[in-house]
């Protein structure tokens, strides 16, 4: 018996879209005080993996304004609840994920 599927690849996503969770960044966000105080601004790329069952994990940077806003980032997209994995043929899988969290003052 040979399987029919629909969809041959879907894309990890989290429940309530990227708008919730951009929401849910923007309101754990904590601009670091040094950082703030010397007016340091930009995006800091967040890569990480969502695993076969949707936690996160393997959180690394892939460009940043400095450490601390790096740091600030990870942190706070740590704190997302679980993703719906990757789908392929049917079969959830491990995947990739980059997100962009941008530190903006004014």
């Amino acid at each position: 018996m040979v399987a029919e599927y629909s969809e041959f690849q879907t894309q990890a996503e989290i429940e309530g879209g990227m708008n919730a969770f951009y929401s849910r960044i923007m309101k754990e966000l904590k601009y670091p005080r040094i950082s703030r105080n010397n007016g340091v601004e930009g995006k800091v790329f967040v890569e990480f993996m969502i695993n076969e069952s949707g936690n996160l994990s393997e959180f690394t940077i892939i460009k940043a304004p400095n450490k601390e806003l790096a740091d600030e980032a990870i942190r706070v997209v740590k704190l997302s609840p679980k993703w719906n994995p990757a789908i392929i043929r049917g079969f959830p899988i491990k995947s990739r994920y980059v997100v962009p969290v941008i530190f903006k003052l004014g």
